[in-house]
């Protein structure tokens, strides 16, 4: 009678709980495991094209990159090749032998201004801002990783140069994280 007791506790109480412990995975593990990733925070701008021809330009004259005017039709694409939404700025320099000075300052000998223009209407009613010199310009804000901001380049050469030989002017723009 004392073996059908055990028995009877094996078969109705114990196998039946081995048998819902395997069945349902309720074993305790020792180690397990978590999976971390990490995206680096990546700051960066890529500007297409990289360079801009304006050609044989009067003293004391614009000349723009728009499709319209005294355009020459080169737009820039500035585009957020980071991994952050970033905000651009823009710089300029002086050429070889010309100093960068504000628009509205300008019309002296061996100074031209340098402008951008960012409003998306550029080439039918454009809104000029100054490019910054010595620090940079907002040209825009809150750009999407891989999104983008085209824009358009003025310039206006000196009143008056002694300079003969082309001009390079150097234009920087800046990414910095939104």
């Amino acid at each position: 009678m004392k073996s059908d007791k055990i028995l009877n506790v094996l078969m109705y109480v114990f196998f039946p709980l081995v048998t819902f412990l395997f069945a349902h995975n309720i074993l305790a593990a020792d180690t397990d495991d978590v999976t971390a990733t990490v995206t680096p925070k990546i700051i960066s701008v890529m500007l297409s094209p990289t360079s801009v021809d304006f050609g044989v330009v009067s003293v004391n004259t614009y000349m723009d990159t728009t499709a319209t005017g005294s355009g020459v039709n080169t737009s820039i694409t500035a585009t957020n090749n980071g991994t952050v939404a970033e905000d651009f700025g823009i710089q300029g320099f002086d050429s070889g032998d010309w100093a960068l000075v504000p628009d509205a300052s300008h019309g002296n000998a061996e100074e031209f201004s340098m402008g951008f223009c960012n409003n998306g209407t550029c080439d039918g009613s454009p809104v000029w801002s100054d490019v910054g010199d010595g620090s940079y310009a907002s040209l825009a804000t809150a750009i999407a990783t891989s999104g983008t901001q085209e824009f358009d380049l003025r310039i206006k050469t000196p009143f008056s140069t002694v300079a003969t030989a082309e001009q390079s002017v150097t234009i920087t723009v800046m990414a910095t994280e939104n």
